[in-house]
C-alpha cells in the first residue's frame, strides 16, 4: 500500500482489499451526496466543510436540500480532510468540532 504513487491508486487498492465495491466508479457513485440525499436523515446532523476544499467544491454542499435537523457549517479555510495547521500540528477542524460539541452538550 505504501508504494502507491497517487491517492487514486491508493483508493483503488483499499477498495479492492477492504470493500465489496467492484470499482472506484461504483464506490464514488454510492458515496456521492447530491440534491435531496440527506433530506430524510432523522438524527440531528452537522456537516462541516471548508470553503477552500480543492476536492469537493463548497457549492456541492450549499446546493444540498437539508431538513430542519441538519445544518451545514462552512469554515473559510481547511482544505480537504482537515489539513494540518500551525506548529502544534493540529487539524483545522479540532476547534470548530470542540465548539460544536460544547454547544450540543451544554444546551439547556
Amino acid at each position: 500500500m505504501l508504494k502507491r504513487r497517487s491517492i487514486r491508486s491508493l483508493t483503488e487498492a483499499l477498495l479492492e482489499r477492504y470493500s465489496e465495491y467492484a470499482s472506484v466508479r461504483e464506490y464514488f457513485s454510492d458515496y456521492t451526496l447530491i440534491n435531496d440525499a440527506l433530506v430524510d436523515i432523522q438524527p440531528p446532523t452537522t456537516l462541516l466543510t471548508a470553503a477552500d476544499d480543492p476536492i469537493i467544491p463548497v457549492e456541492d454542499f450549499t446546493q444540498l436540500k437539508l431538513n430542519d435537523v441538519t445544518r451545514l457549517v462552512v469554515q473559510p479555510y481547511g482544505g480537504h480532510n482537515g489539513f494540518i495547521s500551525g506548529f502544534c500540528l493540529n487539524s483545522w477542524y479540532e476547534r470548530p468540532l470542540g465548539e460544536l460539541f460544547d454547544e450540543i452538550t451544554l444546551r439547556p
